[in-house]
């Protein structure tokens, strides 16, 4: 593969960061091989997502601010992208707790927004899992009283952008709960 076309800068603010929510959902069905969610593409971007009947998207509500995402390229005797995503679920509680544990032992992927308002999937193809989630009640009022989560995964491109027409549609799905 080679550059084919020019790369221009973007006008205007270039804010990093993620919004407070992520959707989730489980990468693959039961049977550890089958993919839970299809995911259709149009021009490279998600045009659209169609769950198996038994699967359905989740929201995670995430502290302010505490949601990034990276997706560097590991180079060794495999080239791949390492995709990774950070947040952190304020307030212990059992709901919280069986989050963190389900992101322990399952591959999800994960949809965030960027504060330009763009829509990105994570761990479409393999999902990603946890590597590190720490969970506290916290000494100090300051302190996180919750979880401190990070899921990574390798997979075989950068995260997919969303078409704001498939955000919408799996943010409905989320909101029919």
């Amino acid at each position: 593969m080679k550059l084919t076309g020019n790369v221009r800068k973007t006008t205007g603010y270039s804010q990093g960061g993620a919004q407070a929510n992520v959707i989730a959902w489980a990468t693959f069905l039961a049977n550890g091989v089958s993919l839970a969610a299809t995911v259709e593409l149009n021009a490279g971007k998600v045009s659209g997502i169609t769950f198996a009947a038994t699967e359905k998207p989740v929201v995670l509500e995430c502290e302010k601010d505490k949601v990034a995402g990276t997706f560097p390229t590991q180079f060794g005797a495999s080239t791949y992208v390492k995709q990774a995503l950070g947040l952190v679920l304020a307030g212990a509680d059992t709901a919280k707790n069986a989050a963190a544990k389900a992101m322990d032992l399952t591959d999800h992927c994960y949809v965030v927004k960027d504060r330009r308002g763009t829509p990105w999937l994570f761990g479409h193809q393999n999902g990603l899992r946890a590597a590190k989630n720490d969970g506290g009640l916290g000494g100090a009022s300051g302190d996180l009283n919750g979880y401190d989560i990070s899921v990574e995964g390798a997979e075989n491109d950068r995260p997919l952008e969303l078409t704001l027409e498939a955000y919408n549609a799996l943010a409905q799905l989320v909101a029919a709960d």
